[in-house]
């Protein structure tokens, strides 16, 4: 503060993990992005065209928010479709992936 500097945002989800809400924030978020990748890896063949496009979204907000400035109103749909992806994407033992008729 003496030096006129002000507190900002890191440009990098993964610092601003660690920054706000700590390290092993950060250390449980990666492993969870990883799942997600896994099981989207895992059923890509049984997806459809929707859902490949909701983790195209996913992925793309997640390489601009490596290089870019997050915000706290951006975060939020992130992890609403982070959560939607997760139930799309898991892993079904002969199911099509993203059958949404057991939603309830």
């Amino acid at each position: 503060a003496a030096l006129g500097i002000g507190i900002d945002r890191p440009h990098n989800e993964l610092l601003q993990f660690a920054a706000s809400l700590g390290v092993p924030a950060m250390v449980f978020y990666i492993p969870a992005l990883a799942v997600q990748l896994k099981n989207f890896w895992i059923n890509r063949y049984k997806l459809s065209a929707a859902s490949i496009g909701l983790f195209s979204a996913l992925f793309a907000y997640l390489v601009s928010s490596l290089f870019g400035n997050t915000m706290y109103y951006t975060s939020p749909f992130f992890f609403l479709l982070l959560g939607m992806s997760w139930l799309l994407f898991r892993d079904t033992s002969g199911d099509a992936a993203d059958d949404l008729s057991k939603i309830k």
